[in-house]
């Protein structure tokens, strides 16, 4: 019947989501590993655009820099959470090429993050798992840990660092 088959199917997409986790960050750690041009261009760029905006922030061991302004309460988002988030996302030129905060891009609700899995590109997980409820900051984001060697034509060319503004307005266990 649909009751059992629907019980069935939650123990496999469990399954699924951890096993499909799991092979994302393999990839992101071969990718460290033997893109080393990449991974150090990008870290001089992120380094120079954080000195230019005097931001000062912590490094997540992928290459995330996590920039706080205000550090919310409770415990650090962990892979049994769903983050709640507003955000807005940049170029280091300054072009907005998303939000959820501005009327201009149609989807002003706020957005649910699956902490287990890679729903969102993983420099946002990378980010996330630094901040709690009512976490208020920047998160700069290597191109490898953003759109890649294909970018997001017309608005993020090929291997480009990118900026998004986050709140965390809720976590949802």
């Amino acid at each position: 019947n649909k009751e059992s088959a629907d019980s069935a199917s939650k123990t496999f997409e469990a399954a699924a989501k951890v096993i499909a986790a799991k092979k994302t960050e393999e990839t992101i750690q071969k990718e460290l590993a033997t893109d080393t041009a990449l991974v150090n261009a990008d870290e001089k760029d992120i380094k120079d655009f954080m000195a230019k905006k005097n931001l000062t922030g912590t490094k997540t061991p992928w290459g995330t820099y996590v920039v706080i302004d205000s550090a919310g309460s409770g415990p650090n988002l962990t892979s049994n959470d769903v983050a709640v988030v507003n955000y807005s996302g940049r170029t280091f030129d300054d072009s907005t090429f998303d939000s959820n905060t501005d009327k201009k891009f149609n989807h002003v609700e706020p957005l649910y993050i699956d902490m287990s899995t890679y729903q969102v590109i993983p420099g946002w997980i990378d980010g996330l798992r630094m901040m709690k409820k009512g976490s208020v900051g920047k998160f700069v984001i290597p191109s490898y840990l953003a759109y890649g060697k294909a970018g997001a034509p017309p608005k993020i060319a090929p291997n480009t660092n990118i900026v998004f503004d986050i709140k965390v307005t809720d976590i949802v266990t």
